[in-house]
């Protein structure tokens, strides 16, 4: 092939199409439908990224690219002139490589208008590059691809519709293929998943550069353009044995791409690449982890990726791991007989780690239907065991694997560093055999479990039987057991015990083991008590970071009592369901005495009540101990009047409310106002009016919280791109208390808030109407104070000890000892937010994946020192919102999109026309003068 002439080939062919109308009509028609598909509903979206823009161009180029190529060769077929060509000093490759550049850059130049898109995108929202060059990349990867089959199509006839027909077949057959993968035979899921062009497409534009998918492409063009060259070459026996021997090599290229790879994740937050907790987490295990992996042999279309993407990141584990970290990865076929290199039947391997079919939706003879496939993991981690039954259901496997990691390596470690076995005791009476079947043999059945929990716990749990009948039996002191009173035969009654004592020291958790149901009692089964223990013996070995949360001063409940006889008011119910398996709450009643020295951080959420002089003393002495305090403060109280009309009820008054926090948290550079912020930039409802139209209802006290007004520059913020607040007041940043003390504003209000103070209204969004532009402006709503920090009480006297219902002054300081002053710390950490309402259900999911939820997660994991964490979650994050945008801005956007480009187009098409007959022209008249 010579470069040279395979150029002059490019440059005639670039000629030729660019000065004919047919170029800019092509080139009009794709920029005309892609504005319209794309535009048309991105403003209804609100998301800041070009994924439905990339969406569309494997479907339109399908249709595209072959009207492009299909004149390549037919069209010179038909006129005769590719036998003068070929009479030229150039070889069959270079008119193929010259027609195929040619074309490429055509496709090329057809994109480059669509550039307008990301630069418009990005002044709307906080657009992540990375995709958006990815998935140019992808396209001109795609491109390529779909240009070799419209030449080879071109090169088989003479009739260029023909050609057309036949490349657009191919073409969007290929684009088609990973969404019909549901209608095709089971067996051919893995072949046909690895051949549709648009699931490498999405791989590249999602902003992950991968080998495997370059070399897709690449083969994909050498296959076409080979065919082509094998079609012109009149198909002599050399030239076949050649080509088999090309296609065959690219065949195995592919085949050990998919072991040999490299990955490039170009995403701003690195999305598809392992964080540093991750690497430090693999890099650091001191005994063997091994993950196996199960998956049906033939998952449906849209669960085809997922077992190249589990083994992706596995393989990146194993690339930042030590030698103790390895990873299997097994195929369960549809009758259940695949067995591993051992012999033994995968199916049962599966099942024996507790991982079991889950039922998905399948189409099967145009009926749907539900298809039981496996898709989980287990990691075995020295004795160790824990399960992800379907992966399918988890949006951020990174976090997931590694927390996963670190839970069995810091439960080994505390198993191994007991001093005593945790003992398992039953208090289970013999009077209660004869009132149900198999209580009897209870007491050995859970012998029986314990021997087998033994086996994944380092044999450090020891089993006792007590039966409470005994007469030598004393109830423990330190022990609550549940009693029930049994009615006897002969008409006396008898407390009885059914209760599971699971005790680690001096720390108990007792499990009463009866439970009424509509029949009376039941006793609990074995699979779900054996889940209890296992959840217990985590909790008692203390693997999850506890925290402390003020539970009195009337703060929310973390939980909804259903068995309370009057209105608890919210709760933080989703919050501790959040949280729980990261952090275990402690509830903390009597600061009297401080906090416990093992807890990192204290929540203290909406009090009603004004703390004492000797609470303050106690949070403030903590702070000055290095450790961390989150305020959630609500300024008001809302206080309805007693007795209200039902058929006119009266709006509340919002009291301020004295919790005596305020000054010693002003006291550390930030002041809460005793107001409430609202905003335009704010939560919107949609609903229907009495009438039954569409109204809509703004909630000027529920601000959005725009992507530009979060501090990004902290690496736990960096990937959240918007919040929801409610009922929040505003701050006042005093960087002057303390220089050496660091002061960072989360996030502030929009330009467009303005604050409320007097006549406070957040009961009737009707009724609240915004002030003039120059009243209004941004606000700080959330800080985080870190550094060096001096005490609240320097200079003040220290409040006394106070005794509770039940202590003397003796037994108060042998509890406490003597007390040390602590007047400053340079590791203390004090989040301040001046709302509570973010705890609130209404706000937080229990799953943890909504912004908000991600936010508070990672206020606790800063506040517990465990930023990495807090980073790696937020990489999960994938809401990215447009910022308020007015109607003529819009307008313009889509306008100039979707027609704009295409006019501009048009008028360039004319003008090279007017110039190239002008030229002609000129050249008809120099030779008529030399006539």
């Amino acid at each position: 092939m010579s470069i040279k002439n395979t150029f002059i080939i490019f440059k005639r062919e670039i000629r030729s199409f660019f000065t004919s109308p047919v170029a800019y009509i092509v080139i009009s028609l794709f920029l005309l439908l892609t504005g319209w598909f794309f535009f048309s509903t991105f403003f209804l979206n609100q998301r800041a990224d070009m994924r439905d823009f990339f969406n569309l161009l494997p479907i339109i180029f399908s249709f595209i690219i072959p009207a492009l190529t299909m004149r390549m060769f037919s069209e010179e077929y038909r006129s005769g002139s590719f036998e003068i060509t070929a009479t030229l000093p150039v070889n069959i490759i270079d008119i193929i490589g010259g027609k195929f550049f040619a074309a490429l850059f055509s496709t090329i130049i057809m994109l480059l208008p669509t550039l307008i898109y990301p630069l418009f995108i990005n002044i709307l929202g906080d657009l992540d590059i990375g995709p958006v060059i990815g998935g140019y990349a992808g396209a001109v990867l795609l491109a390529g691809a779909y240009t070799g089959i419209g030449i080879l199509a071109s090169s088989v006839t003479r009739n260029q519709i023909i050609a057309f027909i036949v490349s657009a077949a191919g073409c969007f057959f290929l684009t088609v293929l990973s969404s019909i993968l549901i209608f095709l035979p089971a067996f051919l899921a893995g072949f046909l998943q690895y051949i549709s062009a648009v699931s490498h497409f999405n791989n590249i534009a999602k902003g992950l550069i991968d080998s495997r998918d370059i070399i897709y492409f690449i083969s994909l063009m050498i296959i076409s353009l080979g065919g082509a060259f094998f079609v012109i070459k009149e198909k002599s026996r050399s030239i076949k044995i050649n080509l088999s021997l090309y296609f065959v090599v690219l065949i195995l290229v592919n085949i050990v791409s998919g072991s040999l790879f490299f990955r490039w994740d170009i995403t701003e937050n690195n999305k598809y690449s392992l964080s540093k907790a991750s690497i430090n987490t693999v890099s650091t295990i001191e005994e063997p982890l091994t993950i196996k992996a199960f998956f049906s042999e033939n998952l449906p279309g849209s669960y085809g990726n997922l077992r190249r993407e589990l083994s992706d990141i596995l393989e990146e584990y194993s690339l930042a791991a030590n030698n103790n970290f390895n990873y299997q990865i097994y195929s369960i076929n549809s009758e259940g007989t695949s067995k591993d290199k051992s012999g033994k039947n995968i199916k049962e391997l599966a099942e024996d780690y507790s991982i079991f079919p889950v039922q998905i939706q399948t189409l099967d003879s145009d009926e749907v239907k539900l298809q039981s496939v496996y898709m989980g993991i287990t990691l075995i981690h020295g004795n160790m065991q824990e399960t992800i039954n379907s992966i399918a259901v988890v949006n951020n496997l990174e976090y997931e694997i590694t927390g996963t990691i670190n839970k069995i390596s810091k439960k080994i470690s505390s198993l191994i560093s007991l001093k005593e076995n945790i003992t398992i005791d039953l208090y289970l009476s013999s009077s209660l055999y004869a009132m149900g079947e198999g209580l009897s043999s209870y007491p050995d059945t859970l012998k029986n479990m314990v021997e087998d929990l033994n086996n994944t716990n380092y044999n450090r749990l020891s089993y006792r039987y007590i039966d409470p009948d005994n007469l030598t039996f004393q109830k423990p002191q330190d022990i609550n057991l549940t009693s029930f009173n049994l009615q006897m035969s002969n008409g006396s009654s008898k407390n009885v015990f059914a209760d599971l004592i699971i005790k680690n020291g001096d720390n108990s958790i007792a499990i009463t083991l009866l439970r009424k149901n509509i029949f009376g009692y039941d006793i609990i089964g074995h699979e779900e008590l054996s889940a209890n223990i296992e959840g217990i013996i985590e909790k008692l070995l203390g693997l999850n970071t506890e925290i402390a949360y003020l539970s009195s001063y009337g703060t929310p409940p973390l939980y909804q009592n259903p068995y309370a006889q009057s209105n608890q008011g919210p709760s933080l119910t989703n919050f501790n369901r959040m949280i729980s398996d990261t952090y275990l709450i402690k509830p903390i009643e009597n600061l009297n005495t401080g906090i416990p020295e093992n807890i990192k951080t204290l929540i203290i959420a909406s009090p009603l009540e004004k703390l004492t002089t000797r609470d303050l003393y106690q949070i403030d002495q903590y702070i000055m101990k290095g450790n961390s305090v989150a305020f959630f403060i609500d300024t008001h109280s809302e206080v309805f009047a007693e007795n209200q009309n039902p058929y006119n009820p009266q709006p509340p008054v919002y009291e301020p409310r004295d919790t005596g926090l305020g000054d010693l948290i002003k006291h550390y550079g930030v002041e809460i106002s005793n107001s409430y912020i609202l905003d335009e930039n704010c939560f919107k409802q949609i609903g229907r009016d009495a009438s039954g139209g569409l109204a809509e209802t703004i909630f000027y006290f529920a601000p959005e919280i725009l992507s530009e007004n979060i501090n990004r520059s902290l690496p736990f913020l960096n990937n959240i791109k918007g919040l929801i607040m409610l009922n929040a007041s505003p701050l006042i940043i005093n960087k002057d208390v303390n220089e050496l003390s660091n002061i960072e504003v989360l996030f502030t209000s929009s330009d467009l808030s303005w604050e409320m103070s007097e006549n406070i209204n957040l009961y009737n969004p009707m009724m609240i109407f915004p002030p003039l532009d120059d009243e209004r402006k941004k606000y700080p709503l959330a800080a985080l104070i870190e550094g060096s920090m001096k005490s609240y009480f320097i200079g003040k006297e220290i409040p006394e000890k106070h005794l509770t219902e039940g202590e003397s002054l003796i037994s108060l300081n042998l509890l406490t000892g003597n007390e040390t002053f602590i007047q400053e710390t340079t590791t203390g950490k004090v989040f301040v937010i001046g709302t509570s309402s973010v705890l609130m259900d209404n706000i937080l999911d229990q799953t943890g994946m909504s912004p908000n939820s991600v936010f508070i997660y990672n206020i606790l994991d800063t506040l517990n020192d465990r930023d990495d964490f807090a980073e790696m979650r937020s990489k999960g994050q994938i809401f990215n919102p447009l910022r308020e945008t007015i109607p003529s801005e819009r307008s313009f956007i889509k306008g100039f999109s979707i027609f704009g480009l295409p006019i501009i187009v048009i008028i360039s098409g004319l003008i090279t026309w007017l110039l190239w007959r002008s030229r002609k022209k000129k050249i008809e008249l120099l030779f008529r003068r030399d006539f």
